[in-house]
């Protein structure tokens, strides 16, 4: 995950850059998420962080829990892409297991602090929390779906290998 820079930016973006100020509101909630925890962070001290109003955050996030869906969606997109890429170069189901609990050490490693953010308890919201792995994942677009997703392929592949010692 590319990192981009905390400096304050305010004012209006230029249209058709919403995309950046949408990137900026959420480097600074996992800055601030990881800094202070996810329930002492304000939706004022992340505006503040990007150099904005906190109004104006709302025009890119309903609240605080919007943004932790769409970090996580980032952090769990990375995830599916090593996924995907394992599933399409590795026949054998066992390998394919092994490879994805590699890929998943070596994401961590890689992104300590998206790490930290998604995967350790205490920076979920409880309502996200209670849901988790087990959210529908028939609407890819829903928010906070990623980690589901990424759940349900690894079930797929343990059922692969179980299929295949089971004969």
């Amino acid at each position: 995950m590319a990192a981009l820079s905390t400096a304050v930016v305010s004012g209006r973006k230029k249209r058709g850059e919403g995309h950046t100020r949408r990137e900026e509101i959420l480097l600074a909630a996992k800055e601030l998420f990881l800094e202070q925890g996810y329930e002492a962070t304000t939706i004022r001290r992340i505006a503040d962080r990007v150099g904005v109003s906190a109004p104006a955050l709302y025009l890119y996030f309903h609240d605080k829990e919007a943004m932790m869906l769409a970090l996580c969606d980032q952090t769990f997109a990375s995830l599916i892409e090593r996924i995907t890429d394992i599933e399409k170069t590795v026949n054998d189901p066992l390998e394919r297991v092994c490879r994805f609990g590699d890929a998943y050490a070596r994401f961590g490693l890689e992104h300590p602090d998206e790490y930290r953010l998604v995967f350790i308890g205490n920076n979920i919201p409880e309502a996200i929390r209670k849901v988790g792995h087990r959210m529908p994942i028939d609407d890819l677009t829903r928010p906070g779906v990623g980690g589901a997703l990424v759940f349900s392929r690894l079930v797929a592949m343990l059922s692969q290998v179980h299929a295949g010692h089971s004969d």
